[in-house]
């Protein structure tokens, strides 16, 4: 057993190291930080660039300094997507985030996917609540449990309108066709 003192005197002097992250404009980001009162040796600031989409974040690249405490980077970022920008310094093999996370592209059309995605789901919750109702016990299990996991499916996905809208004219095209199918 190595009982041998560990020096950490290095991770928490760049855990207290200032920093941060800031969008200069639409295509490139800046981090700014301080010297290490711990470690004499250079801190490295970098810029990473991840893809978001509805799979999640994907990492793109990273751009870091060679010398100073302030670092800018072109981003180079495609306009038709969506990214997330993250500040990170190293120092060594140590290395801390900083900054928070800064949003970059077309964020704005989220709000009218998640919209039509929320009356989607809507429309399966009441599908399935007309289903508990109905007086029998199977249709009362069964409509629950598709109302349930329909709506946790379109919380997970973030489907483009075109889908959502064809879903859409699919249960609408069925519920007629039951309808008519009933009498």
């Amino acid at each position: 057993m190595d009982v041998a003192a560990l020096d950490v005197s290095t991770v928490i002097g760049l855990n207290s190291v200032d920093c941060t992250l800031e969008r200069v404009n639409n295509e490139s980001a800046r981090i700014n930080w301080s010297i290490n009162p711990n470690n004499a040796s250079y801190v490295t600031g970098c810029i990473l660039t991840y893809l978001q989409n509805s799979s999640g974040s994907f990492y793109v690249g990273k751009n870091c300094s060679t010398s100073g405490y302030s670092y800018s980077a072109d981003l180079d970022l495609d306009s038709n997507n969506q990214y997330i920008i993250i500040g990170k310094l190293e120092q060594g093999l140590t290395y801390r985030y900083c900054g928070g996370q800064l949003p970059y592209g077309d964020f704005d059309t989220d709000g009218g996917e998640f919209g039509a995605t929320g009356l989607l789901g809507a429309i399966f919750i009441i599908l399935a609540l007309m289903l508990m109702f109905a007086g029998d016990g199977l249709s009362i299990l069964i409509g629950g449990t598709v109302g349930i996991i329909g709506a946790y499916l379109l919380g997970i996905l973030n489907l483009p309108w075109i889908v959502i809208a064809s879903l859409l004219l699919f249960i609408i095209l069925m519920g007629a066709i039951a309808r008519v199918g009933k009498k």
